[in-house]
């Protein structure tokens, strides 16, 4: 499988004409240009510090459905690396306009969020001290996702989005304790009237801050 000025080859020699829509740190996300039912593509880079995001919502729907989880799998990977999933086109960002439920479920998971980084900081400033805590805190992607879910039960959110972001941290687990949650209008969506997708809720730590380590090493020429 290739990629090259717009066309994805796929293995068995199918084109697919896109279009690019956006770009974030690890992945950029392209849309088909035709067809009725038009998918978004994702060419996201794994290996070296990269971003096993996609790769853990694929596998979680490879065994299991929520209505909260986007329905992204794998497609394949290319020759440098960066491998390709493909997913609906949802409606993304997510806005406050026409979707109260939604928009009222992110708040509270923005809430329990935020709670959640500021205590966890806390513990690890106490731990390890003001200075030392920054380098150890790219390891805590669990605990701030324990607290997280922990926060959203006692706000007695639905069922269905507690047992989506448990399965979001049963399966990043497999990667490291550097996946942690981050909730924004930017990295949520909706499908059909009102349900809310949790499109790109989920990050490693660890990855972005060795990311920043290169970049400041660069920046001072080493």
């Amino acid at each position: 499988m290739h990629f090259y000025r717009g066309t994805l080859t796929l293995d068995d020699g199918t084109e697919v004409e896109l279009e690019k829509i956006g770009k974030g740190a690890f992945s950029t996300a392209y849309i088909t240009t035709s067809g009725r039912h038009r998918k978004v593509y994702v060419i996201t880079q794994q290996e070296d510090a990269g971003d096993y995001s996609k790769e853990i919502i694929s596998h979680i729907n490879s065994y299991t459905r929520s209505p909260y989880i986007p329905k992204i799998e794998y497609v394949g990977c290319l020759n440098d690396g960066s491998c390709v999933y493909r997913m609906p086109k949802y409606e993304a960002p997510l806005r406050k306009s026409g979707h109260p439920k939604a928009w009222a479920q992110y708040r509270t998971l923005k809430k329990c969020w935020e709670e959640a980084e500021e205590n966890v900081r806390k513990v690890y400033r106490k731990r390890y001290g003001f200075w030392k805590a920054g380098y150890h805190l790219r390891f805590a992607g669990h605990e701030v996702m324990n607290e997280v879910i922990d926060c959203a039960k006692r706000a007695k959110v639905s069922r269905g989005l507690i047992r989506a972001l448990e399965l979001l941290k049963s399966e990043s687990s497999n990667y490291g304790a550097g996946y942690s949650f981050e909730f924004s209008p930017r990295n949520l969506a909706t499908s059909g009237k009102d349900q809310l997708i949790l499109l790109d809720v989920i990050f490693d730590r660890e990855s972005i801050a060795k990311r920043r380590d290169r970049a400041d090493r660069k920046a001072r020429g080493y």
